[in-house]
């Protein structure tokens, strides 16, 4: 016999059967709570005891209020069996308010409350709202990719420090701060961290030492590499964001320009053979795994390790006496962290436009003069606007090439 209604048809039989079904593993999924209940141990044994047993069901019996009762299994010991009948009577509701032919349609809002529900005020398994976004989701492991700090001064932080800020510190937004002396007093708009304990002298020994600290301290579970930079340095941050995201931070990175120290220095700056730290001035950058395991070792490195007083060599001294770890060493940093010995002569002349070198470095040191900052970031500018309308004229010519083997104009007009 058939029971015809409009747009369906079922079979009697069809229906008692997946009824009878039905019914059947839901008094399973009660039966098995039960049982499952009076196993002692913890509730992971629990767990792991009803999961036997229901592997050896058939997949039909399997329904929605026998992997409820997993809910059931999680109840401690010291808790009363009257939450687990309140369960069992929920679990019968969701799955007979949905019996018909087929297979079980499940109330998903009673499931998630099911799940929810506590046994002496605690969470039996918790409800979560859905996260909107992937960082939420994922929380603190989620990381932004670059934090800048700027090394400077009370007297240049109103001179230089604004005109990072005005020029290539912009594009950072709330990932830079500038690190001065003590009692430093803040501008407008301008991230200032006044670190105590330091002052103005030069060079900025216990200032980098302790800028390092407080990165460590305030920013080592947000992002995943750690600049340190001079006031009178020019970042590409585009490109240089782009250049680290080829490697990986989890791995031991001190990157910059390597250095040796001059011949005639050697004897004062102490370094072993073969050894080479990052010069300051064009800046360097620390993974966040190499900056974890420097942080414990910055007090003592500044108080017992300091030799010269060349703030840079004296950083790499402690990384690489520390933690066994170099500065990068090959010729293609040499470019990438550009030091400038003509000292701004190369921007002197139209010819910078037609140098190679330049237009593909990621910083640029020194620019001493505000001026000279704000004409160099103009001209990376104008070389970002050159390429972008190079690229879209590549685009164009695609369009054109797909325009004609679509034969309209617009994709969808």
């Amino acid at each position: 016999m058939r029971v015809k209604i409009p747009g369906r048809c079922f079979s009697l039989r069809s229906v008692l059967r997946d009824s009878l079904m039905l019914l059947a593993g839901t008094v399973m999924g009660i039966l098995l709570s039960r049982a499952i209940f009076d196993v002692r141990g913890s509730p992971t044994s629990r767990q792991l005891a009803l999961s036997k047993r229901l592997t050896a069901l058939p997949d039909t019996y399997t329904t929605a209020a026998v992997r409820l009762a997993i809910t059931a299994a999680s109840i401690p010991d010291n808790e009363s069996s009257s939450e687990l009948w309140i369960q069992e009577e929920e679990a019968t509701k969701v799955v007979l308010g949905s019996a018909g032919a087929g297979p079980p349609v499940v109330n998903s809002a009673l499931v998630h409350q099911q799940r929810a529900r506590t046994a002496g005020g605690k969470d039996v398994i918790s409800m979560q709202k859905r996260p909107k976004t992937l960082a939420e989701e994922l929380g603190g492991n989620m990381k932004r990719p670059l934090f800048v700090g700027v090394v400077t001064s009370k007297k240049l932080l109103p001179t230089r420090g604004v005109a990072i800020n005005k020029t290539w510190g912009q594009t950072l937004g709330q990932n830079i701060r500038f690190f001065s002396s003590a009692n430093t007093h803040p501008l407008p708009n301008l991230p200032v961290v006044s670190l105590p304990g330091t002052d103005d002298t030069y060079p900025p020994q216990k200032k980098v030492y302790r800028m390092l600290k407080y990165m460590y301290d305030h920013f080592i579970n947000q992002y995943n590499w750690f600049m340190r930079a001079d006031d009178d340095l020019y970042v590409r941050v585009g490109p240089l964001v782009e250049f680290l995201s080829t490697l990986d931070p989890s791995t031991d990175l001190y990157i910059g320009q390597p250095g040796i120290g001059k011949p005639d220095d050697w004897e004062r700056i102490q370094l072993y053979p073969n050894e080479h730290y990052c010069m300051g001035g064009p800046g360097v950058v620390l993974s966040r795994s190499l900056l974890v395991k420097l942080a414990p070792h910055l007090e003592e490195c500044l108080g017992n390790v300091v030799v010269s007083w060349n703030e840079d060599l004296e950083v790499g001294r402690c990384i690489m006496r520390r933690l066994a770890i170099q500065c990068t060493w090959s010729y293609e940093l040499k470019d990438k962290f550009y030091q400038d010995y003509s000292m701004g002569e190369i921007f002197n002349s139209s010819d910078v436009y037609h140098n190679q070198k330049l237009q593909n470095i990621l910083t640029l040191h020194p620019l001493k003069s505000p001026r000279l900052m704000y004409r160099v970031h103009q001209f990376f500018l104008e070389l970002a606007l050159s390429r972008a309308e190079s690229k879209a004229e590549h685009v164009h010519w695609d369009l054109e090439k797909i325009s004609a083997l679509t034969g309209k104009g617009h994709a969808f007009s």
